[in-house]
């Protein structure tokens, strides 16, 4: 995913971009998807760019202070 509607943004920064991937990381944790599937679904390109990201989230850490709710 990299456009929203009108070809905007689609995170306003950074930090919303890690909630989304901190949030798509614990549905996986929870739920067997394949990376096709996540890609496909949230039209974020080819399935080997959702594994980079979360492997790229991983390395990064968890942040215990951000949460969604």
């Amino acid at each position: 995913m990299n456009r929203g509607d009108r070809r905007g943004p689609i995170y306003a920064d950074d930090q919303h971009r890690l909630l989304f991937l901190n949030a798509l990381a614990e549905a996986c944790e929870k739920t067997t998807m394949t990376l096709e599937w996540i890609a496909d679904r949230l039209c974020m390109g080819a399935a080997t760019h959702v594994a980079s990201l979360l492997q790229r989230r991983n390395q990064e850490g968890r942040n215990s202070e951000v949460t969604l709710f």
